[in-house]
């Protein structure tokens, strides 16, 4: 995560555990105690450096291509479709207001050092959609209920798609505002991860 911190210029400060030697070169490094280092970290692993890191949200919707959360809560679920999102050549993320804080410790992990080359946007998705969809974006729910088959919808762009909350998928009213609703194929069980659906989506409608 620090790599990638440093070729996005995020990094500002190297902390170093004492007596042990930087596996990086950077400007600004900090040395200190093991006690101070283990007090500063958020993990039991062994490691012996850590870094300071800036990250700005984005303040405005750009792109051909969205991810869009809605109450998304589980802080491993987040991590990992932000870091699919980016794989699969994203432009953004737009979280809900009520998703899980995408600064918590255990999103950062999760993202293996992609959250800082998101483009990451907060806002209320009820504003959000319409705004998309004002900027010519076609906008696909995900659930069951009157939904197209994800096989049998055309990778064209711009596009997003909304994915929902672990356990109560999209808002009712939000899938009204969309375009569409679509689903994954399944067979023999009805339920996926949020995570491994947002990666199945990505995959679908990814950067060519």
């Amino acid at each position: 995560m620090i790599q990638e911190a440093m070729k996005s210029n995020a990094l500002e400060v190297l902390i170093l555990k004492e007596g042990c030697d930087s596996p990086f070169k950077f400007h600004t490094i900090i040395e200190v105690s093991e006690a101070v280092f283990h007090k500063l970290s958020q993990t039991v692993s062994g490691g012996s450096v850590m870094g300071v890191c800036r990250f700005r949200m984005a303040q405005q919707l750009e792109g051909q291509r969205f991810m869009v959360c809605d109450r998304v809560q589980d802080p491993g679920n987040l991590g990992t479709l932000i870091r699919t999102a980016l794989s699969f050549g994203f432009d953004q993320v737009i979280l809900s207001k009520d998703c899980v804080d995408v600064t918590n410790d255990k999103v950062i992990r999760a993202t293996q050092g992609a959250l800082f080359q998101s483009s990451i946007v907060i806002m209320d998705l009820h504003e959000a959609i319409p705004l998309l969809k004002a900027q010519g974006v076609t906008v696909y729910a995900t659930g069951f209920d009157a939904a197209q088959n994800l096989s049998t919808i055309p990778t064209i762009y711009p596009v997003a798609f909304v994915l929902g909350n672990e356990g109560q998928g999209v808002q009712k009213d939000l899938m009204a505002l969309c375009d569409e609703t679509i689903c994954i194929e399944m067979s023999m069980f009805d339920s996926l991860n949020v995570a491994v659906a947002g990666a199945i989506l990505a995959y679908h409608f990814r950067k060519g």
